[in-house]
């Protein structure tokens, strides 16, 4: 089970640095896909955004219900049905990576969007330096959930192949790292804020070396 203090951290700076870099106005529409217990709806709707989420699994459901989270169980695919153009945001946090079908993924979330909204697609880079450095040993290849939970492994070139084939064009991708705390950060790794280890991960995880990165497309005008 995540931390939910933790959770929510991380969910807080993810929203806040988005908002503000892409100036959001209040009470837009946002899809999270792969919402899994709804956290960041939660923050979101707190944040005045009016937010939705989708999961494949219904292990939350209860979870949905007691909280009055408006999450349905379905994918990409199945909800985007009947509902073109109805969010500016889609977000789709570590997800793309359990799909078998990226591009039929990337579809159905840009088919989702309203022409000039922003599609955020976070995930892990197999070619960047990082994943070269530490070969088997990065975890995204063997992730927590085992062998064979990630199955896409999506690179910058075929983001922006994924994204051109979608209608969407990508504007550029972000380390993970900077929307997450130092404190957030330490606290994962269990040490102290300033410890030396910490803080020289935590640089080489906000610099353009670290491999988990969040591709920003925009959907294009009609």
């Amino acid at each position: 089970m995540k931390d939910p203090v933790r959770a929510t951290v991380n969910v807080v700076g993810f929203l806040t640095f988005w908002a503000e870099k892409l100036a959001w106005p209040k009470s837009l529409a946002l899809l999270d896909v792969g919402c899994a217990e709804g956290r960041l709806l939660e923050v979101a709707r707190s944040m005045g955004i009016r937010a939705e989420g989708i999961d494949v699994s219904d292990y939350y459901v209860e979870r949905w219900d007691r909280a009055r989270l408006p999450a349905t169980v379905a994918t990409a695919e199945e909800f985007s049905a009947g509902r073109s153009g109805a969010y500016d945001v889609v977000v789709a946090r570590q997800v793309i990576e359990h799909v078998r079908d990226p591009q039929s993924f990337l579809n159905a979330c840009g088919s989702m969007l309203a022409p000039g909204g922003t599609c955020l697609i976070e995930t892990g880079d197999p070619s960047s330096w990082q994943a070269r450095w530490q070969r088997e040993a990065w975890n995204f290849w063997v992730p927590k959930e085992g062998v064979g939970a990630h199955i896409s492994f999506i690179n910058s070139l075929a983001a922006e192949f994924l994204g051109r084939s979608s209608g969407l064009v990508l504007r550029g991708s972000i380390p993970q790292m900077r929307y997450m705390s130092l404190r957030a950060y330490a606290q994962k790794q269990g040490r102290r804020m300033f410890h030396p280890i910490s803080l020289s991960k935590f640089l080489l995880h906000q610099s353009r070396l670290s491999a988990a990165r969040c591709y920003w497309y925009e959907r294009r005008a009609n």
